[in-house]
C-alpha cells in the first residue's frame, strides 16, 4: 500500500491474456500457425486456454499502449501465470521496451531490456495446477512520460514439457492526482 497525503493506495492488478501475445520461436521471429513451435492449446479438455511453450528460448510477445492510469513513478511488477503439465523448475524472463510513437526504430524492440528485478527461477510441485511466479520489477521512473507504449516479451528460457502460458499479470500503482477528483463543470461548488 501506498500513502501519499493521508491518502491510501492500493495496488491494482491486471491481467494481459495469452490472445493478445503474439507466437514466437527461439529464432524470435514471429510464427506463422503452421511452422510456430509456439502454438494456442487447451488445457486438458478443461476450457482453459493458453500459448503452448514447451521448449527452452520459446517466446511471447506483445505491445501494449501504457495505461494513463499506471503511476510510472511507482514500480511496476510482472508475475508469468502458466500451468505445467509436469513437476521441474522453469525460468521465465520477462522484457520490455518502451516505444515512443513516430521516434522509436522497431529494429530495438526485439531485443527487449530484463527488468530491474528479474523472475526467479519457479518450482513445480503439483503439476497440472494454475501457476503463478514470483515478481519481476520495473522500478519506478525508468518510463518517462514520452514513452507511448510497451513492447512486451516472455521468453522460457528452461523449458518443462508442455507449459502453458496463461498470461502475464501487471501490478501496478494507480496514478495520482492533485486536486478535486469530482464532476467538472458550471454545476461543481469547487
Amino acid at each position: 500500500m501506498l500513502s501519499t497525503n493521508k491518502i491510501n493506495f492500493l495496488r491494482q492488478r491486471e491481467l494481459l491474456k495469452w490472445n493478445t501475445f503474439d507466437m514466437r520461436e527461439s529464432t524470435d521471429t514471429i510464427g506463422s500457425m503452421s511452422t510456430a513451435t509456439v502454438v494456442p492449446a487447451e488445457h486438458d479438455n478443461d476450457d482453459v486456454g493458453g500459448l503452448d511453450m514447451g521448449s527452452a528460448n520459446d517466446k511471447v510477445a506483445t505491445l501494449i499502449a501504457i495505461p494513463t492510469h499506471w503511476d510510472r513513478d511507482q514500480h511496476i511488477r510482472f508475475k508469468v501465470v502458466y500451468i505445467p503439465n509436469t513437476t521441474g523448475s522453469p525460468d521465465f524472463a520477462v522484457k520490455y521496451t518502451p516505444l515512443t510513437a513516430n521516434t522509436t526504430a522497431m529494429s530495438v524492440a526485439s531485443s527487449g531490456t530484463a527488468l530491474d528485478t528479474v523472475i526467479p527461477t519457479d518450482t513445480i510441485i503439483v503439476a497440472d495446477t494454475l501457476h503463478k511466479t514470483e515478481e519481476g520489477i520495473l522500478n519506478g521512473g525508468t518510463l518517462g512520460n514520452a514513452v507511448d507504449y510497451l513492447m512486451l516479451s516472455v521468453d522460457i528460457t528452461t523449458g518443462i514439457t508442455s507449459t502453458l502460458f496463461v498470461g502475464l499479470e501487471v501490478e501496478f500503482t494507480p496514478k495520482y492526482y492533485k486536486g478535486y477528483q469530482g464532476p467538472a463543470g458550471p454545476w461543481s461548488n469547487v
